[in-house]
């Protein structure tokens, strides 16, 4: 088994949040921890890929432009 690169990890967590998705989802899902997901959910935030809705992530358009991107280059690497 081998380890999930970064943008492999962005991707699903942009693909879960499609729709409205808390905290707890999002780390079961992409299996994940409480203590990590921060390193992935703020750089996202902050450059507007991610909304938070009170307790809720959302992907937003430029995140779902991103997530497009990022499924392109996972398929060449």
């Amino acid at each position: 088994m081998r380890k999930r690169t970064r943008n492999e990890i962005l991707t699903e967590i942009l693909r879960l949040c499609l729709k409205p998705r808390k905290k707890t989802h999002i780390v079961n899902q992409v299996n994940l921890n409480f203590r990590i997901l921060p390193d992935y959910v703020r750089p996202l935030e902050s450059n507007g890929h991610l909304a938070r809705n009170g307790i809720e992530y959302l992907t937003t358009i430029k995140g779902k432009e991103l997530l497009e991107t990022l499924e392109v280059v996972n398929e060449i690497t």
